[in-house]
């Protein structure tokens, strides 16, 4: 739609209403990025885990596929191709070639946006009060606080070894059978977008609630309210062994 304006001496300018709403509606930029040079050119989210979804249709602009992502569990990645059509995954190393698609990177500070309000990404966990639960992880080579890594060496991800969202990392923490009464409280989750196929991508780590956190840029830590798994087979034991 277009408005016609006069403007100086009767002369008369022509504006789209995009134009007109565009200072509004860019106020604020969006928290994404299009990834430039010949790595990136014509490259989408490939089928498989890592792609999260795919809006249906074609037609929409970044900012529609950027509202989307942003409303998307462990997305990282969207791509997009002339004809508006709109994919999401997770992050750099779900990319392969593809002629005509773009991809759209999310800025690693929109993060806790990303995954929910207030730092939390579900009703069942949120961010630790260390760092605000950014850039750390559970502690590394301290055996007695962290509790398990997937994968347990480097990012291999061979056969699935590597979890896909957070979500499951949250899964792994919260169904960890106890050992010597050590449960697992705290779970770390690495993101790492900031290179291509992040060095820790999806790399989930466990460990106790009071493990002393080391810093790790790319990691975010999370811990929850832990349920009582495993303790009534202990005290069932405790109280077999008073009757002996």
């Amino acid at each position: 739609m277009k408005l016609s304006i006069p403007f100086f001496a009767g002369a008369t300018v022509l504006f789209s209403m995009a134009t007109l709403i565009g200072a509004s509606a860019t106020a604020e930029d969006p928290a994404y990025q299009k990834l430039e040079g010949a790595e990136f050119e014509n490259k989408k989210c490939a089928e498989g885990a890592t792609r999260l979804d795919k809006l249906d249709g074609d037609g929409y602009e970044p900012n529609d596929c950027y509202e989307a992502c942003k409303n998307t569990a462990s997305c990282g990645m969207f791509t997009m191709n002339d004809d508006g059509v709109c994919i999401m995954c997770t992050d750099r190393s779900a990319l392969a070639p593809h002629s005509g698609f773009s991809p759209y990177e999310m800025e690693p500070t929109s993060f806790a946006e990303l995954h929910g309000a207030d730092g939390l990404v579900s009703g069942d966990y949120e961010y630790v009060t260390d760092n605000d639960g950014t850039d750390v992880k559970c502690p590394w080579q301290v055996p007695e606080e962290r509790l398990f890594r997937i994968p347990e060496v480097g990012n291999d991800d061979v056969e699935g070894a590597k979890l896909n969202t957070i979500d499951e990392c949250y899964q792994a923490c919260k169904n960890y059978v106890p050992t010597d009464g050590r449960k697992c409280e705290v779970f770390s989750w690495g993101v790492d977008p900031t290179t291509a196929g992040g060095s820790h991508d999806n790399v989930c780590m466990g460990c106790i609630k009071t493990s002393t956190l080391h810093n790790h840029d790319g990691f975010h830590a999370f811990t929850f309210e832990v349920d009582d798994r495993g303790d009534d087979d202990d005290d069932d034991d405790d109280d077999d062994d008073d009757s002996e």
